[in-house]
């Protein structure tokens, strides 16, 4: 068994597997790059692989299969844990950053609101249901696009993201994932990240 202080370790997020931007130099699809990194690993030699460890938490598993249920494949090298969340401390600072954030998102947010219903105000009236309904699509598609875009982009966003940090940090791991803002909040929480591509770099360069 390899020393744990030479030990590699990862958390890896969906995007991993399931971001094109991410599989794309490595396999032609999201299935494909699960095969190619199991395949990978069972090729690699003992002394090698004794030196790397893989974690998922379950909500990042229950994601990932969602999207690839031919996944569970993954099981052979990558383990399920859940971090203590009672061992895993943040600086008070991450929150006040995050909450600062959050309330100008909501109020930029707000703005887009007002901003579309005054373009449906201005909408020609029709008694038409069906001729009004075509009218406000393209208005409430965009409204539904922007307000997704200002809230969600560039921050973490779900419970899924918060456990990766927590499993990351608890691991002194690298976290793997294309998600800007999870690499951003990762960065002020003191967590090493790296981007897919790069890891499935380093996994055939250490597998040779």
């Amino acid at each position: 068994m390899a020393d744990d202080s030479l030990v590699q370790i990862y958390v890896l997020d969906t995007s991993v597997f399931v971001n094109p931007d991410s599989y794309r130099a490595f396999a032609a699809s999201k299935e494909k790059a699960v095969e190619r990194f199991v395949a990978l690993l069972d090729s690699c030699p003992k002394a090698r692989i004794d030196h790397l460890a893989f974690f998922m938490p379950p909500s990042i598993l229950e994601e990932t299969l969602h999207f690839i249920p031919s996944a569970e494949i993954l099981a052979r090298y990558v383990l399920v844990k859940e971090a203590d969340p009672l061992k895993v401390c943040f600086s008070g600072a991450l929150l006040r950053d995050y909450i600062k954030d959050m309330r100008a998102r909501i109020n930029r947010s707000l703005r887009n609101a007002e901003e579309h219903l005054d373009k449906a105000y201005e909408l020609e009236p029709s008694k038409d249901k069906a001729e009004r309904g075509k009218a406000l699509a393209p208005i409430i598609n965009s409204l539904r696009e922007k307000h997704r875009t200002l809230l969600r982009e560039g921050t973490i966003d779900s419970a899924a993201d918060v456990d990766l940090l927590l499993l990351a940090k608890e691991l002194k791991a690298i976290l793997v994932t294309a998600d800007e803002g999870l690499a951003e909040y990762a960065s002020k929480a003191g967590v090493t990240y790296i981007s897919p591509k790069a890891f499935f770099e380093r996994i055939e360069s250490f597998c040779k």
